[in-house]
């Protein structure tokens, strides 16, 4: 469920925050290497007296998104727990599918815009300020519920022929030592 903030008086839409490098360890510990989270929030509730309560006026609402990249990884081998840091083009890579993320969410959200806010100033009479408000809250985050399910689980219609990420290995030490000896031979006069 995204987290939902109750109302700021100015409203700014879609707020893509980007991405930030994370020193969190991903991959067979953690399960990832980057995620994306979200938040709605009501943007400038205004409240009116009528027989039998309260009508509630939304101005508008923001969904905000960021990403997070994981800059380490990890590997269980031989039982022993190996954390490395992972390679740049496999942080490119996870950043472009983050990225892909909150271009779902801007597009889903622009989709959906204005039906919610609709559907938000629908002239209901509420009890009171308090019921309203946790009315409105529950009607925006169910309106981005299916999709949200759907886009972090990586499932149709939002995402087609989404794969999991391969586990990441760490740097082979050996063979990187192996290489390095053989062109120390080739260049020292002195090696056998």
């Amino acid at each position: 469920m995204i987290p939902l903030i109750m109302s700021i008086p100015w409203g700014l839409e879609f707020i893509d925050q980007g991405e930030t490098l994370s020193p969190i360890i991903g991959g067979a510990s953690a399960g990832f290497y980057g995620f994306t989270i979200s938040k709605l929030e009501l943007v400038g509730i205004s409240f009116t007296k009528v027989n039998g309560g309260v009508q509630a006026h939304v101005k508008d609402f923001n969904f905000i998104t960021k990403s997070y990249i994981t800059q380490r990884a990890d590997v269980y081998e031989n039982g022993q727990r190996i954390v490395f840091n992972r390679e740049q083009r496999n942080i490119q890579q996870t950043s472009k599918h983050e990225g892909d993320h909150r271009v779902k969410q801007r597009q889903e959200y622009n989709r959906i815009h204005d039906q919610v806010l609709k559907d938000l100033n629908s002239n209901q009479v509420y009890k009171d300020p308090n019921a309203a408000a946790n009315a409105l809250k529950e009607k925006l985050s169910n309106a981005f519920r299916d999709f949200n399910y759907r886009d972090t689980n990586h499932l149709e219609p939002v995402w087609h022929n989404s794969k999991p990420a391969q586990l990441e290995r760490p740097p082979d030490t050996k063979a990187q030592e192996h290489a390095s000896d053989l062109v120390h031979s080739r260049t020292d006069p002195s090696a056998p």
